[in-house]
C-alpha cells in the first residue's frame, strides 16, 4: 500500500541535504549529504553489478553495441526481447501523483531492491507533489509483466529537487516491496567528476519513450557519445528526449559490469539531458541502500515460475523453479538446507497450504548474489480445477524470517482443469 496523503517536504536550506520518505507512512525527513570520496577528482564505481539468473540468459537480438565512431547519440532502436540480459535490468514506471494525474518513465534496478530514476518521477509540485503510487515492472512488454510487479515502498532524493524543483538534483532512488532485481539482475552505478568521460565512452540508454510515435508498451535503445557537460551535475547528449524516457539510464560498461552514471531528465532543442551524481551523491546512495542490508545472511525466496501456465491434476510439472538471493553482507553456507514447494489457493504462501515436495540441498549463496534453482514437482490426482498459486518456503532462520516465501507477485498462478 502508498499513501493517499500528499507528503510534505520539511524546510531545509542547503539543496545537497538527502531527503528519505515513508511513502506507507508519509514520514519524511531530512540528513545532511555524505562527504565526497577523498581526492574526489577521477572516475568512481560502486555497488555490486549483478547478472542475476534471469529467466532468458540468451543473446539478446538486439546486442549493445560500442562503436565509438558513433559521436552523437543514435535514433532509438526496438529490443525485441526485453527478458534477456542485460535488458532485464531496467524497469517501466508508472505513477499517480496527488491530483489524479498519472505518468509514465523508466527506471533501472541497482540492487534486488532498488531502482534508480528521475526525481520528477517521484516528486512534481505541479501534480501536488510527492506520489502517492509508483510501481515498476522489470522487462515490460506490451502488457507482459516477465518478473511480475513492484511497488514503491520507500524513497531518497534531494532537497534541491524536492523543495526547489532544481533539476542539478532531479534524481532519485526509489526502494520496492519484493527483491525482483534478484531475479532480473542489477547494475552498479558511479560518476565522473570530468567531463571527458561523459564525452569519450559510450553512454548505453534503454528505456520505454512514450511520447508519440510510441507507446510506452515498448521497449527501446540507443547509445553514443556526450556532448558536453553545462555543469558539474549534468550531461548533454545530441538527441532528442521523447516522454517515457525519463529516468532512464545512460550506464557505462567495464568489462562485463555495467554501471549507471547518469539519468534522463528532460530535452530542449533536440538536446537530451541527464543528471549524473557528484561524489557526495553516490556516497548517499550507498549508505542509504547499505543500511537495508544486514550482517547476517538474509535469504529471499523470488519469482516461483512454472513453464506453463496450465495443466491437469496429476501432472509432473518439469522444470519449475525458483530464485534465492541473499541481500546481505554475509555470504551463505550451510551443508543442508531445506526449501518447501507448496501449492495455495491464494497468492499468500505459507506452511499450512499443501506442500507439494520438500527440496533439501547443499546451498552455498554469496552476499549480494542470487540462485535459480531448478526441478520437477507432481501435483495431486485431487488437485480441483481452478486457480492454484505455486510457492517456495525457505526453511532457515536468517536475518529477516517475513521474506522466506515466495508470496505475493512472487507466487506463479497457474490454472488447473
Amino acid at each position: 500500500m502508498t499513501s493517499s496523503q500528499p507528503l510534505e517536504i520539511p524546510l531545509h536550506d542547503d539543496a545537497g541535504d538527502l531527503v528519505i520518505g515513508d511513502l506507507e507512512t508519509g514520514q519524511m525527513y531530512v540528513l545532511p549529504s555524505s562527504p565526497p570520496p577523498s581526492g574526489d577528482d577521477g572516475i568512481s564505481f560502486y555497488g555490486i553489478p549483478g547478472s542475476g539468473p534471469i529467466a532468458n540468459p540468451g543473446t539478446p537480438y538486439l546486442a549493445e553495441d560500442d562503436l565509438s565512431l558513433l559521436l552523437a547519440f543514435g535514433e532509438n532502436e526496438l529490443v525485441a526481447d526485453p527478458t534477456a540480459w542485460p535488458w532485464t535490468a531496467h524497469v517501466r514506471i508508472s505513477v499517480t501523483f496527488p491530483n489524479g494525474d498519472t505518468g509514465q518513465g523508466s527506471g533501472t534496478l541497482i540492487d534486488p531492491y532498488h531502482v534508480m530514476t528521475a526525481g520528477h518521477m517521484l516528486h512534481d509540485d505541479a501534480r501536488g507533489g510527492t506520489v502517492t503510487s509508483l510501481t515498476v515492472v522489470p522487462a515490460y512488454d506490451r502488457g507482459i509483466h516477465p518478473f511480475g510487479e513492484a511497488k514503491a515502498r520507500r524513497f531518497l532524493s534531494w532537497n534541491g529537487w524536492l523543495e526547489d524543483g532544481n533539476s542539478k538534483y532531479d534524481l532519485a532512488v526509489v526502494r520496492l516491496n519484493r527483491a525482483v532485481g534478484g531475479a532480473t539482475g542489477w547494475y552498479g552505478y558511479g560518476y565522473s567528476s570530468g567531463c571527458s568521460f561523459y564525452k569519450n565512452n559510450t553512454m548505453h540508454n534503454p528505456s520505454y519513450p512514450g511520447e508519440s510515435p510510441y507507446d510506452g508498451s515498448q521497449m527501446y535503445y540507443r547509445y553514443g557519445f556526450g556532448d558536453g557537460c553545462p555543469n558539474k551535475h549534468k550531461v548533454r547528449f545530441n538527441n532528442y528526449l521523447w516522454g517515457g524516457q525519463s529516468g532512464s539510464s545512460c550506464y557505462y560498461r567495464s568489462g562485463p559490469d555495467r554501471y549507471v552514471v547518469a539519468t534522463m531528465i528532460n530535452s530542449t532543442s533536440r538536446k537530451s539531458y541527464a543528471v549524473r551524481m557528484t561524489g557526495s551523491m553516490m556516497n548517499d546512495v550507498t549508505d542509504y541502500m547499505e543500511a537495508y542490508r544486514p550482517n547476517e545472511p538474509d535469504l529471499v525466496a523470488v519469482c516461483s515460475k512454472a513453464p506453463n501456465w496450465h495443466y491437469s491434476p496429476g501432472d509432473t510439472i518439469k522444470g519449475f523453479n525458483y530464485v534465492i538471493c541473499n541481500y546481505s553482507q554475509m555470504d551463505y553456507a550451510r551443508t543442508w538446507t531445506t526449501v518447501g514447494i507448496y501449492v495455495s489457493s491464494d497468492n499468500r504462501i505459507t506452511s499450512s497450504d499443501l506442500r507439494l515436495k520438500s527440496h533439501q540441498q547443499h546451498l552455498e549463496v554469496p552476499a549480494m548474489t542470487s540462485r535459480r534453482m531448478v526441478l520437477d514437482i507432481t501435483l495431486p490426482d485431487d488437485l480441483s480445477n481452478g486457480d492454484w498459486y505455486l510457492g517456495v518456503i525457505i526453511n532457515v532462520d536468517d536475518a529477516r524470517n517475513s521474506n522466506n516465501d515466495s508470496s505475493g507477485e512472487d507466487a506463479d498462478l497457474i490454472k488447473v482443469f
